[in-house]
């Protein structure tokens, strides 16, 4: 059945291409969170767009055809070119659903939508779950990525692209970055020729000049290994002056079909290909554990970022949490987990628990490793330290068992009959049958209470964005101790390693905000005064509880110019003080990363100028050392010209001129001209 209504041509690769690993990559991701239609979108003008200052200068009626190459996870890879004639109306969306749904039925696809997909659409388009069935194809069209070079020229080659990305329906939608267009996942209706139809449709773009390098196509051809066509050739076999086909693609057309199409085709397969040989890139970082997922990002920085973040959440140092632990803790953390054992017998069917216990044992049946996971939780809270192992299952997946070696000596029986005294060996395998569970109440030093306060700052924050409190963590740590190993995960596998205390305790450390030395709260995306995807020093404001030297470092390098009139004590009518902005640039550069694992570089209290003399010596430059400082100083009563010139809290106004000051963030350019 044919669902283009246009003049076109299927092209069919090759086992050799289907096999490709740039294509082969796709299918992996079938059944994942990346299993959607992934569609390669180019067209062909008339003459090419040179430069970035060519879109929009041409119209509708310039495009000859339309190129696309699709593949959906588990399925070939296929392409189609649509033609269009000088007389033929321009292209529009539904050009684009008619080859998607036009491969959809080539490759032999049927699966139907389920409800949940209609209520979700139903949710973001405002309408009934009626009226989207009605819209619907009776077979399913998946989530479409579409991928293409230069994007902008290719979305604007639809007559009616404005209708689907214009900034007036959703503004958050489009992203440009320095010419590359890329979205966010969005839901629209695809409108019939007829306008009787309206097909709901999830669409999303990737712009591969932005996840690429420098030098366009052609060295994205070169990566994937396959180079870009040159036209020259044919110019010079058809005896046409060096570039004539370049800039006259419809007499190319008209000249030599096989070989347009070819030439077309080309600029699409390097964009789906070279969408997948970043992929296989990324793939490669997931399986390290460098990402906690795969995702197609919008650039190639963000994908960076990511793996820089993996990188700061790791330890500062060896002895980081160690360290951490000794400063809260001193010797006694063991005093916060739970015991080795309990040495108790159970006050009532000792024999039946002895003979429960033996037939648990056996863990390589399917049946036994259920029981163990009844039994763990319901007794979870009554167990001693190392009661629970985790182990691989055939299929590499974690699962939970009871350590059965001295577990009845591990079960704390007293608290377990006194919080349910009316309790059966068989209420452990009922599962509607509820057990009380033990909280147990630590007792808390209060010079640890007040160590760890003091160091509150390095642990990771609760959703609340609050402060964890020494409570929360003990509590925490009692409750995990009953580990004697776990797992982490590395992409899709899974390892067992060891989880003692220390363990349980890194996972509670920022170690981001260790390296990073700040902690940033994260504008609501949906305020009315903060644009979604962009971060400033307006809505994105450093903790001050977390990390002072943020905002004393910001107000040092904001640049600008002031015009002060009387100023402190001056007796001068005004005076310019300027900041070169320029300068900030290398000098913030030069500020080095703040370590909040350890002290202060200089913390010191009611100095005398010869005494700091003398600490400028320690400075690892000397008097060049670049870095943030929190003062406090007073100069002399008998000082008739202030030096030293405090930034304002309001950006723009002019700085203080005072004999004293609390807490002064230094002027970094001032201060250096006043000494």
């Amino acid at each position: 059945m044919n669902y283009i209504k246009r003049k076109y041509n299927q092209v069919l690769y090759s086992n050799t291409k289907q096999h490709d690993p740039n294509l082969a990559v796709f299918d992996q991701f079938k059944d994942t969170i990346l299993d959607q239609l992934f569609l390669a979108d180019d067209s062909e003008w008339e003459s090419p767009i040179v430069t970035p200052d060519e879109v929009g200068t041409r119209e509708q009626e310039s495009i000859i055809s339309h190129q696309y190459v699709a593949k959906l996870p588990g399925y070939p890879v296929i392409g189609y070119i649509l033609y269009r004639g000088k007389d033929d109306k321009p292209f529009t969306f539904w050009d684009m659903l008619s080859v998607v749904k036009q491969y959809l039925n080539d490759i032999n696809y049927n699966m139907k939508y389920s409800d949940a997909e209609i209520k979700s659409f139903a949710k973001k388009l405002g309408k009934s779950t009626n009226i989207i069935k009605k819209n619907l194809f009776s077979t399913r069209i998946p989530p479409i990525l579409l991928a293409g070079y230069f994007g902008g020229v290719d979305v604007s080659a639809y007559a009616d692209w404005d209708k689907y990305l214009d900034n007036d329906n959703d503004a958050n939608v489009i992203t440009l970055y320095q010419h590359a267009f890329f979205t966010q996942p969005f839901t629209t209706e695809i409108v019939s020729p007829d306008r009787h139809r309206k097909v709901p449709v999830t669409l999303q773009y990737r712009d591969m000049m932005a996840l690429g390098p420098q030098g366009g196509l052609k060295k994205l051809g070169e990566m994937v290994n396959q180079p870009k066509i040159d036209t020259t050739v044919w110019d010079k076999e058809d005896g046409k002056p060096a570039g004539f086909y370049k800039s006259h693609m419809r007499d190319l057309l008209k000249s030599r079909p096989s070989d347009y199409q070819s030439y077309a085709m080309t600029d699409a397969e390097i964009t789906l290909k070279y969408l997948g040989f970043f992929l296989r890139i990324e793939q490669e970082a997931y399986d390290d554990g460098l990402l906690k997922q795969m995702y197609i990002p919008a650039t190639v920085t963000r994908l960076s970022d990511q793996l820089t973040a993996y990188y700061l959440e790791q330890p500062y140092s060896r002895g980081h949490v160690r360290n951490l632990s000794r400063k809260i803790f001193g010797e006694h953390l063991e005093q916060y987990i739970r015991p080795e054992y309990y040495n108790e017998l159970p006050t009532n069917d000792e024999e039946e628990w002895e003979h429960l216990i033996f037939t648990i044992r056996n863990t390589k049946r399917k049946s036994v490793r259920e029981k163990h996971q009844m039994l763990i939780k319901k007794l979870v809270s009554f167990l001693a330290r190392n009661s629970i192992v985790v182990e691989l299952e055939q299929g590499s997946q974690p699962i939970q068992l009871l350590d059965t070696d001295k577990l009845l000596q591990k079960i704390n029986f007293k608290k377990l009959y006194e919080l349910n005294p009316k309790l059966k060996i068989e209420d452990l395998f009922n599962k509607d049958k509820r057990l009380r569970h033990f909280h147990p109440k630590l007792e808390m030093n209060d010079e640890e209470v007040s160590a760890f306060n003091s160091l509150a700052y390095q642990f990771n924050r609760k959703k609340s964005n609050e402060l964890l409190t020494f409570n929360e963590l003990v509590n925490y740590l009692w409750n995990k101790s009953v580990y004697k190993n776990y797992y982490e995960r590395k992409g899709d596998k899974y390892k067992c390693i060891k989880a003692d205390t220390l363990y349980w305790l890194s996972k509670k450390v920022n170690f981001f905000g260790a390296h990073n030395g700040y902690h940033f709260i994260e504008a609501n995306n949906y305020s009315s005064k903060h644009k979604k995807g962009v971060h400033d020093m307006i809505t994105l404001q450093a903790d001050e509880a977390y990390n002072q030297a943020f905002s004393m470092a910001l107000k040092a390098y904001s640049g600008g110019q002031n015009l002060c009139y009387n100023p402190g004590i001056i007796k001068m009518p005004y005076i310019y003080d300027i900041d070169l902005k320029s300068s900030y640039v290398n000098a913030g550069h030069l500020i080095p990363g703040i370590r909040l694992d350890v002290p202060a570089f200089i913390d010191e209290v009611n100095i005398s100028k010869k005494y700091f003399i003398h600490l400028i010596s320690k400075f690892p430059n000397g008097l060049f050392t670049v870095g943030v400082a929190d003062i406090d100083y007073e100069l002399p009563k008998k000082i008739r010209r202030a030096p030293v010139g405090v930034k304002a809290e309001i950006k723009g106004a002019m700085p203080c001129y005072v004999l004293e000051h609390k807490r002064a963030p230094p002027d970094s350019n001032q201060g250096n001209r006043s000494y």
